[in-house]
């Protein structure tokens, strides 16, 4: 019983020592007022930005232009689904045309009688667009009647709808330029999977939000062991660094988590619909923003025990910051991805919280997000043990 009692008051101890030192961090950060006031501002701002600001949905679907040649083949060729139901020698042409543009490694097409299968293909992100020849095709046009070609776009990957919307462009024109129409050819693009409301913010938020929060809390822990000042007075307590470590990363979490409550209240409020059911679905969202914040924090937390001053930090960080978005724009390695925050980030908002898909299909996503947090805490936890400027 003595042994128990022992162990419980020693946990206690523990307990009140963690907290205060997670509170003596939650000061610290509070205090600096202006940190946090541009933490808040920042998101903010953002989702101001794409809630009110000018274009919309419509800025991201080009005229289009006259055929110009075809040009190289995209670095990720969409994926098209094709339904032909006019069966006549002009809509045979057009499908040729269309192996073509697969031949020379514009497009993949994907032949199919039945829509349905097509538009559930569409929302499963597994094709890009469709693209549908209705009956009489061939007969308006021999007829100078315009030609309805419907055209079905995923909306939400922003970064693929330009490709696959250029690419489609080039598809009818080259058709229209081959065989002399003008005029007589309308083509209808319907937006798939947008909601009627906040169409931008519902655009841009897979893509700027976890930017936004792994910025932020990268930011804000970078200075947060290189700028601690020694102090003595830890030599005379119990405490050690594994706690000191933890209660920086508690603190910094509960941070980010207000800042994550904030940009959800507020990006629902101006429009904002997440997919799925109930109100599980924030906490999903809430999740998500979550899992990258913490990232955020780590890398932050690794930056700020590997500077020697806290100029380095801010460094460390700009440079970390300028690699994950050339990674996210430019690179298309899916090892350099699956090391991204941001891409495993918007993979999850888009998948989850703007197509409404179950999470256990993108587990994988929150698989490399803890890999990399634990490795990267486990590093940082040995090199602040062999720092020298605490304790």
């Amino acid at each position: 019983m003595f042994e128990l009692q022992e162990g419980n008051s020693t946990i206690k101890k523990i307990f009140n020592r963690f907290w205060g030192l997670t509170a003596k961090e939650l000061k610290m950060l509070i205090n600096d007022r202006l940190a946090m006031v541009i933490a808040i501002l920042i998101p903010i701002i953002v989702i101001l930005i794409l809630a009110i600001g000018p274009g919309g949905i419509e800025d991201l679907i080009s005229s289009e232009p006259g055929f110009t040649g075809r040009g190289n083949p995209p670095r990720e060729p969409p994926t098209i689904g094709l339904i032909d139901r006019d069966q006549t020698t002009l809509s045979v042409d057009f499908v040729n045309l269309s192996m073509d543009y697969q031949r020379t490694g514009h497009c993949a097409i994907l032949f199919s009688e039945d829509q349905n299968e097509l538009e559930v293909l569409l929302g499963k992100n597994q094709i890009d667009a469709i693209i549908i020849v209705p009956m009489l095709f061939e007969y308006n046009l021999s007829i100078h009647f315009p030609a309805l070609l419907t055209i079905v776009i995923d909306t939400i990957d922003t970064i693929a709808l330009q490709t696959t919307e250029v690419i489609i462009s080039k598809l009818v024109n080259e058709f229209k330029y081959n065989h002399n129409f003008t005029g007589v050819f309308n083509v209808q693009y319907y937006r798939d999977g947008l909601p009627d409301k906040g169409r931008l913010i519902f655009l841009g938020s897979p893509l700027f939000f976890p930017l936004c929060v792994f910025s932020i809390a990268a930011l804000i822990a970078c200075q947060s062991i290189v700028s601690d000042i020694p102090k003595d007075r830890m030599v005379l307590t119990p405490t050690n660094k594994f706690e000191i470590l933890a209660a920086k990363l508690v603190a910094h979490q509960m941070i980010m988590s207000i800042i994550i409550i904030i940009m959800t209240i507020s990006s629902v409020l101006l429009g904002l619909e997440i997919r799925g059911s109930g109100m599980g679905k924030y906490l999903i969202y809430f999740m998500i923003l979550f899992t990258v914040a913490l990232s955020g924090v780590v890398w932050g937390l690794f930056m700020s025990a590997i500077a020697k001053v806290p100029l380095n930090a801010l460094q460390y960080f700009i440079f970390l910051f300028l690699f994950l978005v050339i990674v996210g724009f430019f690179v298309e390695n899916p090892g350099l991805l699956a090391l991204s925050p941001i891409d495993n980030g918007e993979n999850l908002m888009m998948n989850v919280a703007m197509r409404g898909e179950p999470i256990w299909w993108n587990l994988k996503y929150f698989g490399f997000l803890g890999i990399q947090i634990v490795v990267l805490y486990v590093l940082t936890q040995i090199i602040f043990l062999r720092k020298k400027t605490l304790l």
